[in-house]
């Protein structure tokens, strides 16, 4: 019997694509957002939009801002899932458990990460006819999780840190090639 491979792997491939193809509407409404002026609308949407006007293009920013940090983690997270079972089919007993371990670590970690997102859409624009507006604080950095390693020299450590990284697609800055 074939062992299971953990993750969603068409789930989060269909959520990728979703993220992409929202990418352009959401280019096109910021720059709507500069442009639309409301001189021939008349009643509640006239005096909605005219208390929102002024925040609008800021917020439609950080909405952008906030997509493309999502789109690019659950792509990382979709490299991540897909590769993950061709690390798994040759991988020894020990490296089986460190990867799904590196899994778990992981998907916890994108999960923490599309909440503490979700929670920060939230306080980007408030209703403006609310009568309470939530406080405007943008939740904390979500913390990185680490399978956990062996005993290993800082050199060694470091470059186990960084596949890991890599394979869990969560490292965004370039590497130093030459040291």
């Amino acid at each position: 019997m074939e062992e299971q491979v953990p993750g969603a792997a068409r789930w989060v491939a269909m959520f990728a694509e979703q993220l992409a193809a929202q990418a352009e509407p959401l280019h096109r409404g910021l720059a709507a957002a500069r442009d639309l002026d409301p001189a021939h609308w008349a009643g509640a949407a006239s005096e909605v939009y005219a208390l929102a006007r002024p925040e609008l293009p800021t917020a439609m920013g950080a909405v952008v801002d906030l997509h493309a940090g999502v789109r690019a983690r659950v792509e990382g997270h979709n490299t991540f899932v897909h590769t993950l079972p061709h690390l798994l089919r040759d991988a020894d007993p020990d490296e089986r458990a460190r990867l799904r371990a590196l899994y778990l670590g992981t998907a916890q970690d994108v999960a923490a990460f599309l909440r503490a997102r979700a929670d920060a859409l939230d306080l980007v624009l408030p209703d403006p006819l609310s009568e309470s507006v939530p406080e405007q604080r943008l939740p904390e950095q979500v913390p990185e999780q680490r399978a956990p390693q062996r005993a290993l020299s800082r050199e060694d450590r470091y470059a186990a840190l960084v596949r890991d990284e890599v394979i869990a697609g969560t490292r965004t800055e370039r590497l130093r090639w030459a040291v």
